[in-house]
């Protein structure tokens, strides 16, 4: 055994060292590159819930469900006689015309409490909320908006204008967050939201 271990890999090894060095090299590249994408996609997890939680609070647990969850599962879970607070959400790519495409959440801005933690929500009436905007601070500079100006977005149920109210503190992620009935209407999902955390 340990003849045929000389002869098969040894050998050839020590005869082409240019061989031998270039496969050891590439080797380690590819575990190098596994490690990160596997470091990457767990940062970008982690900025997304923090993103949330910049949006809406704490989340402990999440319910989902393929298609989406029935909106009239939030009012049962409501009824309930337990101490928990049910946010519905939504969480889907939406397009800025002539700019790009960014994550669009969709949030219950008086239901969810999110008006209490952001201070620019409580100065606008609920009306006012159906075009209230907040964006993060990556997605600002990137397309170099300020407070107060006013933004395009399309999806699958048209397009509809935001006034940008609020710039969140997030350099790491792209979004923008508005209220969940109007994300419901521009990306006609009526009734069906991407889950409800508590």
């Amino acid at each position: 055994m340990l003849k045929l271990f000389r002869r098969l890999i040894l050998r050839p090894l020590a005869a082409d060292p240019a061989r031998t060095v270039l496969t050891l090299i590439s080797i380690a590249l590819g575990v190098a590159v596994v490690i990160a994408i596997e470091l990457a996609g767990d940062a970008a997890t982690g900025s997304f819930q923090s993103s949330l939680a910049t949006l809406a609070g704490k989340v402990d647990y999440q319910i989902t469900a393929n298609g989406g969850v029935d909106e009239k599962l939030l009012a049962k879970l409501a009824a309930l006689p337990i101490d928990a607070t049910f946010q519905p959400a939504i969480e889907q790519p939406v397009v800025i015309p002539g700019l790009g495409t960014t994550m669009l959440y969709g949030v219950d801005l008086i239901g969810s409490g999110a008006a209490d933690a952001n201070t620019a929500a409580r100065d606008f009436s609920v009306r006012s909320l159906e075009t209230f905007a907040v964006a993060s601070s990556e997605l600002a500079a990137r397309f170099h908006w300020r407070e107060g100006e006013h933004i395009t977005l399309r999806g699958r149920g048209g397009s509809a204008d935001f006034r940008l109210e609020k710039i969140a503190a997030d350099k790491n992620t792209g979004w923008i967050a508005i209220d969940i009935a109007e994300a419901q209407k521009l990306l006609d999902m009526y009734g069906r939201i991407d889950r409800i955390d508590a």
